[in-house]
Protein backbone atom coordinates (compact mmCIF):
# COMPACT_ATOMS: atom_id res chain seq x y z
CA UNK A 1 0.00 0.00 0.00
CA UNK A 2 1.52 3.08 -0.90
CA UNK A 3 2.71 5.26 1.81
CA UNK A 4 2.72 2.15 4.21
CA UNK A 5 5.69 1.98 6.20
CA UNK A 6 8.36 -1.07 6.03
CA UNK A 7 7.69 -3.09 9.42
CA UNK A 8 10.25 -2.63 11.87
CA UNK A 9 11.88 -5.76 13.40
CA UNK A 10 13.38 -6.13 16.66
CA UNK A 11 16.51 -8.77 14.32
CA UNK A 12 16.81 -7.87 10.70
CA UNK A 13 18.50 -11.08 9.99
CA UNK A 14 19.17 -13.99 12.74
CA UNK A 15 21.65 -16.72 12.00
CA UNK A 16 20.53 -19.60 13.67
CA UNK A 17 23.45 -22.33 13.76
CA UNK A 18 23.26 -25.76 13.25
CA UNK A 19 20.60 -27.50 15.91
CA UNK A 20 22.22 -31.00 15.58
CA UNK A 21 25.64 -32.99 16.64
CA UNK A 22 28.19 -33.45 13.19
CA UNK A 23 27.23 -37.54 13.80
CA UNK A 24 23.34 -37.44 14.87
CA UNK A 25 20.58 -38.96 12.43
CA UNK A 26 18.55 -37.71 15.18
CA UNK A 27 18.78 -33.38 14.74
CA UNK A 28 17.80 -31.15 17.35
CA UNK A 29 19.12 -33.41 20.30
CA UNK A 30 19.72 -32.32 23.88
CA UNK A 31 22.83 -34.31 23.99
CA UNK A 32 25.79 -35.24 21.75
CA UNK A 33 26.72 -38.57 21.30
CA UNK A 34 29.69 -38.27 23.07
CA UNK A 35 27.83 -36.96 26.45
CA UNK A 36 28.23 -33.32 26.07
CA UNK A 37 25.10 -30.99 26.31
CA UNK A 38 24.07 -29.54 23.27
CA UNK A 39 20.78 -28.06 23.83
CA UNK A 40 19.15 -28.23 19.79
CA UNK A 41 15.45 -28.03 20.81
CA UNK A 42 16.07 -24.64 22.61
CA UNK A 43 17.59 -23.44 19.54
CA UNK A 44 14.91 -24.01 17.43
CA UNK A 45 12.18 -23.50 19.82
CA UNK A 46 13.66 -20.13 20.54
CA UNK A 47 13.87 -19.13 16.53
CA UNK A 48 9.98 -20.15 16.68
CA UNK A 49 9.37 -17.74 19.78
CA UNK A 50 11.32 -15.16 18.49
CA UNK A 51 9.92 -15.51 14.41
CA UNK A 52 7.12 -11.96 14.95
CA UNK A 53 10.48 -10.26 15.33
CA UNK A 54 12.80 -11.35 12.91
CA UNK A 55 13.32 -9.88 9.46
CA UNK A 56 15.16 -13.13 7.64
CA UNK A 57 16.18 -16.34 9.35
CA UNK A 58 19.91 -17.30 8.35
CA UNK A 59 19.83 -21.10 8.88
CA UNK A 60 24.02 -22.62 8.29
CA UNK A 61 24.67 -26.85 8.87
CA UNK A 62 27.59 -28.55 7.93
CA UNK A 63 27.03 -30.91 5.27
CA UNK A 64 29.35 -30.19 1.94
CA UNK A 65 31.09 -32.94 0.86
CA UNK A 66 28.99 -35.49 2.41
CA UNK A 67 26.77 -37.70 0.17
CA UNK A 68 23.07 -35.86 1.48
CA UNK A 69 25.10 -32.29 2.03
CA UNK A 70 21.34 -30.17 2.75
CA UNK A 71 19.86 -32.95 5.43
CA UNK A 72 20.58 -30.36 8.42
CA UNK A 73 19.79 -27.37 6.85
CA UNK A 74 16.49 -28.65 5.22
CA UNK A 75 15.69 -30.88 8.40
CA UNK A 76 16.02 -27.33 10.47
CA UNK A 77 13.66 -25.40 7.54
CA UNK A 78 11.20 -27.79 7.77
CA UNK A 79 10.85 -27.81 11.67
CA UNK A 80 10.46 -23.90 11.52
CA UNK A 81 7.92 -24.13 8.60
CA UNK A 82 5.59 -26.90 10.34
CA UNK A 83 5.73 -24.29 13.37
CA UNK A 84 4.60 -21.63 11.57
CA UNK A 85 7.77 -19.95 10.28
CA UNK A 86 7.14 -18.41 6.52
CA UNK A 87 9.38 -20.23 4.52
CA UNK A 88 10.32 -17.29 1.92
CA UNK A 89 12.50 -15.64 4.98
CA UNK A 90 14.25 -18.59 5.78
CA UNK A 91 18.35 -18.93 3.66
CA UNK A 92 19.70 -22.47 4.26
CA UNK A 93 23.37 -22.62 3.56
CA UNK A 94 24.99 -25.05 4.09
CA UNK A 95 28.68 -25.56 5.24
CA UNK A 96 31.66 -27.47 6.35
CA UNK A 97 31.28 -29.02 9.86
CA UNK A 98 31.48 -27.02 12.51
CA UNK A 99 31.12 -22.99 13.95
CA UNK A 100 34.11 -21.87 11.85
CA UNK A 101 33.03 -23.80 8.85
CA UNK A 102 29.25 -22.07 9.42
CA UNK A 103 30.68 -18.76 10.00
CA UNK A 104 33.24 -18.61 6.70
CA UNK A 105 30.18 -20.32 4.62
CA UNK A 106 27.72 -17.51 5.72
CA UNK A 107 30.22 -14.76 4.82
CA UNK A 108 31.82 -16.31 1.57
CA UNK A 109 28.38 -16.61 0.50
CA UNK A 110 27.79 -12.84 1.12
CA UNK A 111 30.90 -11.87 -0.33
CA UNK A 112 30.39 -14.04 -3.76
CA UNK A 113 27.27 -12.48 -4.11
CA UNK A 114 27.45 -9.08 -3.24
CA UNK A 115 25.85 -8.97 -0.48
CA UNK A 116 28.02 -8.53 2.18
CA UNK A 117 26.65 -4.78 2.54
CA UNK A 118 23.42 -5.37 3.03
CA UNK A 119 24.71 -6.24 6.44
CA UNK A 120 25.65 -2.88 7.89
CA UNK A 121 24.02 -1.04 9.93
CA UNK A 122 21.20 -3.92 10.54
CA UNK A 123 20.32 -5.80 13.97
CA UNK A 124 21.88 -9.09 12.81
CA UNK A 125 21.46 -11.47 15.88
CA UNK A 126 22.75 -15.40 16.33
CA UNK A 127 21.05 -17.48 18.11
CA UNK A 128 22.62 -20.54 20.30
CA UNK A 129 23.14 -21.87 23.13
CA UNK A 130 24.58 -19.86 25.90
CA UNK A 131 27.85 -22.26 26.25
CA UNK A 132 28.57 -21.39 22.52
CA UNK A 133 28.56 -17.84 23.01
CA UNK A 134 32.05 -17.17 23.34
CA UNK A 135 33.06 -18.96 20.41
CA UNK A 136 30.63 -17.91 18.12
CA UNK A 137 31.03 -14.38 18.40
CA UNK A 138 35.07 -14.96 18.17
CA UNK A 139 34.55 -17.28 14.87
CA UNK A 140 32.11 -14.19 13.55
CA UNK A 141 34.94 -11.59 14.21
CA UNK A 142 37.56 -13.39 13.15
CA UNK A 143 36.13 -14.85 9.91
CA UNK A 144 34.57 -10.91 9.10
CA UNK A 145 37.78 -10.16 9.12
CA UNK A 146 39.48 -12.19 6.24
CA UNK A 147 36.30 -10.41 4.70
CA UNK A 148 37.87 -7.15 5.44
CA UNK A 149 41.30 -8.07 3.71
CA UNK A 150 39.44 -9.37 0.82
CA UNK A 151 38.49 -5.13 0.32
CA UNK A 152 35.17 -5.10 1.94
CA UNK A 153 34.24 -2.67 4.28
CA UNK A 154 32.61 -4.04 7.34
CA UNK A 155 32.04 -0.76 9.58
CA UNK A 156 28.67 -1.08 10.69
CA UNK A 157 28.59 -4.90 10.95
CA UNK A 158 27.61 -5.96 14.70
CA UNK A 159 26.54 -8.89 15.94
CA UNK A 160 23.77 -9.58 18.79
CA UNK A 161 24.13 -12.67 20.89
CA UNK A 162 20.43 -14.53 21.75
CA UNK A 163 20.73 -16.80 24.37
CA UNK A 164 18.32 -19.70 23.29
CA UNK A 165 18.09 -21.04 27.10
CA UNK A 166 16.78 -17.46 27.64
CA UNK A 167 14.36 -17.73 25.28
CA UNK A 168 12.62 -20.42 26.05
CA UNK A 169 13.22 -20.26 29.89
CA UNK A 170 14.70 -23.40 30.02
CA UNK A 171 16.84 -25.12 32.25
CA UNK A 172 20.30 -26.85 31.51
CA UNK A 173 20.54 -28.28 35.59
CA UNK A 174 19.44 -31.28 34.42
CA UNK A 175 22.71 -32.13 33.27
CA UNK A 176 25.60 -30.78 35.09
CA UNK A 177 27.75 -33.42 34.05
CA UNK A 178 26.80 -33.16 30.15
CA UNK A 179 27.04 -29.59 30.34
CA UNK A 180 29.93 -29.21 32.36
CA UNK A 181 31.82 -31.25 29.73
CA UNK A 182 30.67 -28.83 26.69
CA UNK A 183 32.29 -26.10 28.36
CA UNK A 184 35.40 -27.44 28.88
CA UNK A 185 35.30 -28.30 24.94
CA UNK A 186 34.49 -24.79 24.34
CA UNK A 187 37.31 -23.39 26.32
CA UNK A 188 39.61 -25.58 25.06
CA UNK A 189 38.56 -24.57 21.30
CA UNK A 190 39.23 -20.75 21.97
CA UNK A 191 42.74 -21.85 23.91
CA UNK A 192 43.75 -23.73 20.66
CA UNK A 193 42.46 -21.01 18.63
CA UNK A 194 44.78 -18.77 20.95
CA UNK A 195 47.57 -20.91 19.89
CA UNK A 196 47.31 -21.18 16.64
CA UNK A 197 46.15 -25.02 16.87
CA UNK A 198 42.86 -24.99 15.81
CA UNK A 199 41.66 -27.69 12.60
CA UNK A 200 41.89 -25.41 9.70
CA UNK A 201 42.98 -22.22 10.89
CA UNK A 202 44.66 -21.20 8.60
CA UNK A 203 42.57 -22.21 5.88
CA UNK A 204 42.60 -19.94 3.01
CA UNK A 205 39.24 -17.60 1.55
CA UNK A 206 39.01 -19.70 -1.39
CA UNK A 207 38.64 -22.80 0.40
CA UNK A 208 36.02 -21.65 2.40
CA UNK A 209 33.12 -24.01 1.36
CA UNK A 210 29.65 -22.82 0.81
CA UNK A 211 26.28 -23.55 -0.57
CA UNK A 212 23.41 -21.51 -0.85
CA UNK A 213 19.84 -22.97 -1.60
CA UNK A 214 17.43 -20.40 -1.40
CA UNK A 215 19.44 -17.51 -3.50
CA UNK A 216 16.16 -15.31 -4.23
CA UNK A 217 15.46 -14.81 -0.72
CA UNK A 218 19.21 -13.87 -0.38
CA UNK A 219 18.65 -11.41 -3.74
CA UNK A 220 15.98 -9.30 -1.65
CA UNK A 221 18.00 -8.58 1.22
CA UNK A 222 19.16 -4.82 1.02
Amino acid sequence: MEGQKEKKYDYDIVILLCAGGPKESNFFTVLEKDDKYLGGPDRMNAAIKIDPQVGKFIVVGGGMKEKNEGKKVNKMREYLVKKGVDKNKIIRIISEAGTLGNFRAIFRCFKENNKIQALKNKRIGILTNFYHIPRTLRFAAESLEIIKEKGEDINGIRFMPIIAESVVKNFTSLYPTELLRQIRSQCRGLADWENHEYDEQNKQYEEWLYKCLDESILSDLH
